[in-house]
């Protein structure tokens, strides 16, 4: 199924999510399944970090069967500095970002010490 015609919608729902990143690599913080006939709408995409050190946060936009962070990503925002105690706005509501089928919203942090990603989304069918 391709991806849905924004003007033939019929249900709008609003969700929230927050990854951990815990590890080194890309981590999924939103994913929208090959012929799911759902689109992602981001409205908001924040990294807060709580530990003493700074963080580099990055975030791409990649096809599912890539691996995370590899093959054919788009980067969002590379290496942008969270620090100590602070939290940084990626994506708002201003400038949206559509994440369509098969594709996922991943990202990755240089500390590994308290950074937390933050998506809030509407699902769009």
């Amino acid at each position: 199924m391709a991806n849905p015609n924004l003007l033939g919608i019929s249900t709008v729902t609003g969700s929230s999510t927050a990854v951990s990143l815990a590890t080194t690599g890309y981590y999924t913080v939103l994913s929208n399944a090959a012929s799911s006939g759902r689109a992602y709408k981001v409205i908001s995409l924040m990294a807060s970090h709580a530990s003493s050190d700074t963080a580099n946060v990055s975030v791409n936009v990649r096809l599912n069967a890539a691996a995370a962070g590899a093959g054919s990503s788009t980067v969002i925002i590379k290496d942008v500095t969270v620090s100590s105690g602070a939290a940084q706005v990626i994506i708002d509501k201003n400038n949206p970002l559509y994440i369509v089928e098969n594709k996922s919203l991943v990202a990755s942090a240089s500390s590994l010490n308290a950074v937390d990603v933050t998506v809030t989304y509407e699902e769009l069918y």
